[in-house]
Formats: structure tokens, sequence, C-alpha cells
């Protein structure tokens, strides 16, 4: 009797420890199944692979001004690097070339300028070239310094990636439609080139882009494809190459505009005895973005190929050599 109220207490004396500690006990448990599962592989060694990459994706110049807005396009890249893989502990670094191209429309780029006509009267000179857009075409080299890990068939990568322009171009087009309104007529005057009231095409000269340097923050989460035990990771035959898709995002966290203003976006020049002139400034160079910060950024789908290093084993059944 006195045996079985003994162990009685004893159960309940445990029970209320378990739960008591039921969060430590848990965390043994999961780093059990955890240092369990890292030794699926037997002997694991550091593997050293080639990696070429290609990615596609959509970009932007983003310009964090709600009255204007964003730039649009798309962002290619192709690299060639090395990747070493140690269980599932994952490091990658290499050398990107990478292009982005990017557009702007020319929403919102009105005139109203007060003139005189050829009689003296007063009249507003209105001008619409939202029928436009500007563009930045960049290629950079991006050296990327990235850690992750790869657990069975999924893998993620994180980090920074050094951009270096090498070119970029930039250069603004639109149709300019001119109308006039006077304070003693009704209506609107248009379609009148003897007055000139019609339509322009516009189109400013190239500029370059003041940046040189910027820093992105990249991540890329995908999968590995081909035959891979999906209980162990392992390679099910162990191929000499390895085939990966995967999402990625890069943000640029430096501003991007740095270069001086060199006029508005849609603006003109009226010089004594010679006829108005209209003219277009790509975005990233005008007036209504001097002071404006902007930031790349990208998402898109990105492949690659891992071809394994060959490296030398330890010699297993060696005949020594005859004196």
């Amino acid at each position: 009797m006195h045996i079985s109220i003994f162990f009685c207490n004893f159960a309940a004396e445990l029970l209320i420890l378990i739960l008591r500690n039921r969060i430590v006990i848990i965390f043994l448990c999961c780093l059990c199944c955890l240092n369990a599962n890292a030794y699926t592989r037997l002997n694991p060694e550091f593997q050293h692979f080639i990696s070429i990459d290609g990615a596609l994706g959509y970009s932007s110049l983003y310009n964090h001004a709600d009255s204007m807005p964003s730039g649009n396009g798309v962002s290619p890249y192709f690299g060639v690097g090395y990747r070493l893989v140690y269980n599932k502990f994952l490091f990658a670094t290499g050398l990107e070339a990478h292009y982005l191209y990017n557009t702007y429309s020319t929403s919102g780029a009105k005139l109203s300028i007060p003139m005189l006509d050829t009689e003296g009267d007063p009249f507003t000179l209105h001008v619409d070239a939202t029928d436009g857009d500007d563009w930045v075409h960049s290629v950079n080299l991006n050296i990327p310094v990235l850690l992750g890990m790869e657990y069975r068939r999924f893998y993620f990568l994180a980090g920074p990636k050094l951009s270096l322009n090498v070119w970029n171009h930039m250069q603004a087009q639109a149709t300019a439609i001119t109308t006039a309104t006077y304070e003693q007529y009704i209506g609107t005057f248009e379609n009148m080139p003897n007055h000139m009231l019609d339509a322009y095409p516009l189109e400013s000269r190239a500029f370059r882009a003041d940046w040189d340097v910027d820093v992105l923050a990249h991540v890329e989460v995908g999968m590995r494809l081909g035959d891979v035990s999906f209980e162990t990771g392992a390679d099910v035959p162990k191929p000499k190459q390895r085939f990966y898709i995967a999402l990625y995002a890069d943000y640029g966290v430096l501003n991007l505009n740095r270069a001086s203003a060199h006029g508005n976006r849609l603006g003109y020049e009226q010089t004594a005895g010679q006829p108005l002139r209209l003219y277009v400034t790509p975005s990233l160079m005008s007036n209504e973005w001097s002071g404006c910060k902007v930031n790349q950024w990208s998402v898109g789908v990105k492949a690659t190929v891992l071809l394994e290093l060959s490296k030398s084993r330890d010699c297993v059944m060696c005949k020594e050599e005859e004196l």
C-alpha cells in the first residue's frame, strides 16, 4: 500500500516537473532531432562548386515621392562564381553582369504660360506633354557575398552585393500638344500651326547619372531540381552537377539621385525676338526630382547550375613502392 502511494506521488511530481519545464524539454527534443538529422549524410565534408547563374526580374527606380510616379522595367543578369557547401551550410560569391532598364511616364508634365499674340492681346498657352516617357539604361558589375542553408530539397541565400556602375544612359522624349485660351473669348483655340498651336515632338539630349557604387541587399529562396531523397536530402544518384530554381529580391540601400538638376521635366526657354522653345529633361536629372531619394529594387526568377570541382581523395588501398 505504501509502495503504491509512493509511486503515485513520484509520478505526480514528475508530471508537474515536465509541465513546468515543457519549453526546455521541447527545445532539447528538437535539438536531438536536428542533431540526428545532421548525421543522415555519411562523412559530411566540404564540397566546392563553380556556379553559373541567370536571372530575369521586374525592376524599378523608386523615388519616394507620392506626387511623381516611380519607374518600372526589367532587370536581367548573368553570373559566374564559387559556391561552398558543407553539410547544410552554403557560402556563395562571384561576379555578375547586371543590366537594368527603367522607364518613367511623363504623366503630369504640363505648363501654362502667359503670352501675347501678334496683335498684343494676352492669352495663356497650355502645353500638355503627358504622352511620353524617359528611360534609363544601366550596366553594373555585382560582387555578391552570400550565406545560407540547404534543407532537403530547399535552400535560401542572403547577404550584400557590391554594385559597381560601369555605364548608364538617360534620355526623355514626349509629344507636346499646345492650346490657347483668351479671357475675352470663350472656348479653347487649337490646331492652328501658324499660331504655334500644334503637336510638337520633343527629345532631350543624352545624360549620364553620377551614381558609381550601390550596395544591394539580396535574398533568394528556391529548390533543387532532380532526383533527391526527400527524407535525407542526399543525392540519388550523386551527380557532379546540381540544378536550382529560385525567387529572388534585390534592394539598393544607397541613394542613386546624386546628379545636379538640368531643368524641368517639361520646360521652356524664351528669348527676345525668338520663338518659344519647349524642352524635356529625364526625371532623374530634373528640378522636380532634385533632393528626392531614389533606390533601385528588383524581384524575379533565378536559375543556377553548380558544377562540382574535382578533389583529391585519400588512398584506400595503396601498394608500397619497392625499394
